[in-house]
């Protein structure tokens, strides 16, 4: 993040709501499993349901943590190869969100990266597929929930923790202590109170108001 003429100014932007009109790590995984017509998919998505229908869900999210509903659709993905994940992530990328991109929120992206401020893209949802919008709109860092791979498979988990919440501070906070940068200006969005604490680290937080 060094240059000869390095920026002091940082816009933050969250995704899901704020950039594109829906939530996107779930509806990535019901895409995959669209597409992919597996049996395997197919019955650990109706288990989803069961475990929902019965309450049951309340008790394993105490268990677990608040985004243990998150983890048990993304355990759906498990043993599916990172090169054929990436190539349906291209496609949910294409087809899915680029034509959901709320208008008025890229405007105000491309002024704030034209006015020369540094644009971080933070979010709850997957690097799978917000790399191809992180590369397309030349993002100039990604901070996200990652999905884990072995050996070349899917784990059907998080690396680390899922970038929700304080967790998006906590990782931004990280990110610029290692870069030895800081940012006198500051500015971010999101629609969601979840994101409070990153829009109080701001020197200027902007609340986005939900489409319709």
């Amino acid at each position: 993040m060094t240059s000869d003429k390095p920026t002091n100014k940082l816009a933050l932007f969250d995704f899901c709501d704020t950039l594109v009109s829906f939530q996107t790590a779930d509806r990535f995984v019901h895409f995959v499993r669209a597409q992919e017509r597996s049996l395997k998919m197919y019955a650990k998505e109706s288990l989803r349901k069961i475990i929902i229908r019965s309450g049951a869900l309340r008790f394993f999210t105490r268990l677990a943590g608040t985004d243990f509903h998150k983890k048990l659709v993304l355990w759906q993905l498990k043993g599916m190869s990172n090169s054929h994940l990436d190539r349906l992530a291209e496609c949910y990328y294409r087809t899915e969100i680029k034509p959901a991109l709320i208008k008025e929120s890229m405007e105000t992206l491309f002024l704030l990266m034209a006015q020369g401020y540094k644009i971080f893209l933070i979010s709850a949802g997957y690097d799978a597929y917000l790399k191809y919008f992180a590369r397309e709109y030349q993002i100039d860092k990604l901070i996200c929930t990652e999905i884990s791979f072995k050996n070349g498979k899917c784990q059907g988990t998080f690396v680390g923790e899922d970038c929700y919440g304080q967790r998006k501070l906590v990782q931004l906070k990280e990110h610029l202590n290692k870069a030895g940068v800081s940012f006198e200006e500051t500015i971010s969005f999101s629609d969601c109170i979840s994101d409070l604490p990153l829009l109080q680290w701001s020197k200027t937080g902007v609340v986005v108001r939900k489409e319709g």
